[in-house]
Order: structure tokens, then sequence, then C-alpha cells
């Protein structure tokens, strides 16, 4: 239910950047490059040239954009993010306590890793490739 409306928050803020800024940007010139931009500056590229670009010649134009793109960062990058992370984490939380509590039994023996014991300092070994029918096994051998 979040991530459907997180998408529609998205598409609201693709579609009044492009309407509004359009004619103003090129990064906003069509709905593609509008959301283009909006998802570079979700990952925290192109913040300041996005800023900058925004012509300081219109008042109204400079103050909706200030509005904007801090609406859109706080709402998006520290809203929206840090709800999928605590999803995240719960997540975490719900595959220890079902290891825990040996409902875990989808895992190897209860254990995530279970080669990988406190104090063996071994690394686990990785397989070895399987035999195909008709290989020389004698062959193999002599080239180890």
């Amino acid at each position: 239910s979040s991530g459907i409306n997180a998408e529609y928050g998205y598409a609201g803020y693709v579609f009044c950047g492009w309407v509004v800024f359009g004619p103003y940007m090129v990064k906003f010139g069509s709905l593609v490059q509008a959301s283009d931009t909006l998802f570079a500056m979700l990952n925290g590229d192109e913040l300041l040239d996005t800023f900058m670009m925004v012509e300081r010649s219109n008042l109204l134009l400079f103050v909706f954009s200030k509005i904007y793109f801090y609406s859109f960062i706080i709402l998006f990058i520290y809203v929206i993010l840090s709800v999928m992370i605590s999803l995240i984490g719960d997540a975490m939380v719900a595959a220890q306590s079902a290891v825990k509590t040996g409902m875990g039994h989808w895992l190897v023996g209860g254990r995530v890793f279970p080669e990988l014991e406190l104090g063996s300092g071994d690394l686990p070994r990785p397989p070895s490739p399987p035999v195909q029918s008709g290989q020389n096994l004698n062959n193999t051998q002599n080239r180890l």
C-alpha cells in the first residue's frame, strides 16, 4: 500500500516538474527527462546542478522551485527511504527470530552459515565441479 502511494507521489512530482519547469529547464523538457532528473536526485546526483539551473529572474518560479525540490527531497529521500529501511530491518529481525525459535527449517540446520562456526577459523571450501558422464577420472586426477 505504501509502495503504491509512493509511486503516485513520484508520478505527481514528475508531472508537476514537467508542466512547471519544462519550458524553462532542459532537465524537465519531457516526462522521461523529468523522471530521470528526479530519480537522479533520489540517488544524490545532480542536486546542486538542478538547483542552480532554475532562473532567478522569475521570482515566482524561483520560490516554487525551492518548495518543490525541498519537499521532494524531504518526502522521498528522508521519509520513504527510511520506511523502506525499517521494512528491511523488520524482515531481518523476523528472520533472526525464526532461526532462534527453530522456525527457520529452510536454513541448513537452523543456522545461516553452519560452515562458519565461531572460532573455527576455516573458510568454507567451494564446491567441486560435477563429473560429467564419460569423463576420464584418471586424467583429472593426474592434473591435480
